[in-house]
Protein backbone atom coordinates (compact mmCIF):
# COMPACT_ATOMS: atom_id res chain seq x y z
CA UNK A 1 0.00 0.00 0.00
CA UNK A 2 1.38 3.91 -0.90
CA UNK A 3 0.83 6.47 1.73
CA UNK A 4 -0.56 9.76 0.82
CA UNK A 5 3.36 11.37 0.58
CA UNK A 6 4.67 8.94 -2.03
CA UNK A 7 1.50 9.55 -3.98
CA UNK A 8 2.43 13.15 -3.83
CA UNK A 9 5.83 12.69 -4.59
CA UNK A 10 4.90 10.14 -7.35
CA UNK A 11 2.12 13.11 -8.69
CA UNK A 12 5.13 15.82 -8.28
CA UNK A 13 7.83 13.56 -10.27
CA UNK A 14 4.90 13.17 -13.06
CA UNK A 15 4.15 16.73 -13.78
CA UNK A 16 8.10 17.17 -13.17
CA UNK A 17 8.33 14.86 -16.32
CA UNK A 18 5.44 16.02 -18.01
CA UNK A 19 6.99 19.95 -18.29
CA UNK A 20 10.22 18.69 -19.42
CA UNK A 21 8.36 16.42 -21.85
CA UNK A 22 6.47 20.25 -22.73
CA UNK A 23 9.62 21.82 -23.02
CA UNK A 24 11.63 19.72 -25.20
CA UNK A 25 8.36 19.59 -27.49
CA UNK A 26 8.49 23.79 -27.13
CA UNK A 27 12.14 23.62 -28.84
CA UNK A 28 11.36 21.23 -30.68
CA UNK A 29 8.10 23.32 -32.42
CA UNK A 30 10.45 26.29 -32.36
CA UNK A 31 13.42 25.02 -34.35
CA UNK A 32 10.50 23.57 -36.93
CA UNK A 33 8.86 26.84 -36.66
CA UNK A 34 12.23 28.55 -37.88
CA UNK A 35 13.62 26.03 -40.48
CA UNK A 36 10.21 26.67 -42.43
CA UNK A 37 10.39 30.28 -41.82
CA UNK A 38 6.97 30.24 -40.03
CA UNK A 39 5.49 31.24 -36.38
CA UNK A 40 4.90 28.75 -33.60
CA UNK A 41 1.54 29.82 -33.98
CA UNK A 42 1.80 28.41 -37.43
CA UNK A 43 3.15 24.98 -36.37
CA UNK A 44 -0.09 24.26 -34.22
CA UNK A 45 -2.51 25.53 -37.07
CA UNK A 46 -0.58 22.44 -38.64
CA UNK A 47 -0.88 19.94 -35.90
CA UNK A 48 -4.44 21.01 -35.74
CA UNK A 49 -4.92 20.38 -39.18
CA UNK A 50 -3.81 17.08 -38.52
CA UNK A 51 -5.70 16.02 -36.04
CA UNK A 52 -8.97 17.44 -37.66
CA UNK A 53 -8.36 16.84 -41.22
CA UNK A 54 -9.97 19.70 -42.42
CA UNK A 55 -11.26 22.81 -40.86
CA UNK A 56 -13.07 26.46 -41.39
CA UNK A 57 -11.00 29.29 -40.68
CA UNK A 58 -13.06 29.86 -38.63
CA UNK A 59 -12.82 26.44 -36.68
CA UNK A 60 -8.60 27.06 -36.86
CA UNK A 61 -8.98 30.30 -35.43
CA UNK A 62 -11.43 28.75 -32.35
CA UNK A 63 -8.72 26.10 -31.91
CA UNK A 64 -5.57 27.75 -32.31
CA UNK A 65 -6.71 30.86 -29.74
CA UNK A 66 -6.32 33.02 -32.52
CA UNK A 67 -8.31 35.76 -33.33
CA UNK A 68 -9.90 35.45 -36.59
CA UNK A 69 -8.32 38.56 -38.17
CA UNK A 70 -4.87 37.72 -37.65
CA UNK A 71 -5.61 33.34 -39.36
CA UNK A 72 -6.77 35.32 -42.60
CA UNK A 73 -2.35 36.24 -42.67
CA UNK A 74 -1.39 33.20 -41.11
CA UNK A 75 -3.36 30.94 -43.62
CA UNK A 76 -1.59 33.18 -46.37
CA UNK A 77 2.01 32.58 -45.14
CA UNK A 78 1.15 28.73 -44.72
CA UNK A 79 -0.48 28.71 -48.42
CA UNK A 80 2.99 30.94 -49.89
CA UNK A 81 4.62 27.92 -48.12
CA UNK A 82 2.63 25.41 -49.80
CA UNK A 83 1.58 23.87 -46.23
CA UNK A 84 -2.28 24.08 -46.74
CA UNK A 85 -4.70 24.98 -49.59
CA UNK A 86 -8.01 26.83 -48.88
CA UNK A 87 -11.22 25.51 -50.98
CA UNK A 88 -14.75 26.28 -50.96
CA UNK A 89 -16.76 24.12 -48.20
CA UNK A 90 -19.07 21.87 -49.73
CA UNK A 91 -22.67 22.65 -49.47
CA UNK A 92 -21.69 26.39 -48.12
CA UNK A 93 -20.15 28.56 -51.10
CA UNK A 94 -19.53 30.90 -48.28
CA UNK A 95 -17.23 29.17 -46.31
CA UNK A 96 -13.77 27.73 -46.74
CA UNK A 97 -12.20 24.45 -46.09
CA UNK A 98 -8.56 24.51 -44.87
CA UNK A 99 -6.62 21.21 -45.27
CA UNK A 100 -3.05 20.13 -45.29
CA UNK A 101 -1.15 19.99 -48.59
CA UNK A 102 1.23 17.07 -49.50
CA UNK A 103 3.80 18.97 -48.64
CA UNK A 104 2.16 19.93 -45.19
CA UNK A 105 1.75 16.49 -44.54
CA UNK A 106 5.41 15.67 -45.17
CA UNK A 107 6.22 18.06 -42.71
CA UNK A 108 4.03 16.58 -40.11
CA UNK A 109 5.30 13.19 -40.82
CA UNK A 110 8.68 14.52 -39.94
CA UNK A 111 7.87 15.85 -36.59
CA UNK A 112 5.97 12.07 -35.87
CA UNK A 113 9.10 10.89 -36.73
CA UNK A 114 10.57 12.87 -34.29
CA UNK A 115 7.82 11.83 -31.20
CA UNK A 116 8.34 8.15 -32.60
CA UNK A 117 12.28 8.43 -31.63
CA UNK A 118 11.37 9.13 -28.29
CA UNK A 119 9.00 6.00 -27.92
CA UNK A 120 11.40 4.02 -29.77
CA UNK A 121 13.22 3.46 -26.14
CA UNK A 122 9.90 2.02 -24.74
CA UNK A 123 9.37 -1.95 -25.18
CA UNK A 124 6.82 -2.59 -27.85
CA UNK A 125 4.27 -4.29 -24.76
CA UNK A 126 4.05 -1.25 -22.65
CA UNK A 127 2.97 1.20 -25.86
CA UNK A 128 -0.30 0.49 -25.44
CA UNK A 129 -0.97 1.38 -21.57
CA UNK A 130 1.09 4.47 -22.12
CA UNK A 131 -0.93 5.61 -25.24
CA UNK A 132 -3.93 5.04 -22.47
CA UNK A 133 -2.52 6.90 -19.88
CA UNK A 134 -1.05 10.33 -22.57
CA UNK A 135 -5.21 9.91 -23.62
CA UNK A 136 -6.56 10.22 -20.13
CA UNK A 137 -3.84 12.93 -19.35
CA UNK A 138 -4.60 14.66 -22.17
CA UNK A 139 -8.30 14.62 -21.45
CA UNK A 140 -7.98 15.16 -17.73
CA UNK A 141 -5.82 18.10 -18.81
CA UNK A 142 -8.19 19.46 -21.18
CA UNK A 143 -11.12 19.79 -18.80
CA UNK A 144 -8.96 21.59 -16.17
CA UNK A 145 -7.47 24.22 -18.82
CA UNK A 146 -11.40 25.07 -19.26
CA UNK A 147 -11.82 25.62 -15.51
CA UNK A 148 -8.86 27.82 -15.67
CA UNK A 149 -9.81 31.72 -15.21
CA UNK A 150 -8.34 35.39 -14.03
CA UNK A 151 -9.58 34.52 -10.65
CA UNK A 152 -8.03 31.05 -10.25
CA UNK A 153 -4.62 32.74 -11.19
CA UNK A 154 -5.55 36.15 -8.44
CA UNK A 155 -5.15 33.51 -5.94
CA UNK A 156 -1.82 32.36 -6.87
Amino acid sequence: MTSQGEQLDSRTDAVAALRSLLLVAHSFRQDLAASLRLTVSDTFALSHLAVAGNLSAGELAQRAGLAPSSVTAMLDRLERADLVRRAVRPGDRRAQQISLTERGQQVLARTSHWAEAGFATVPAAELPAIAAQLRAVTAALRLAAGKLDDHSLEAL
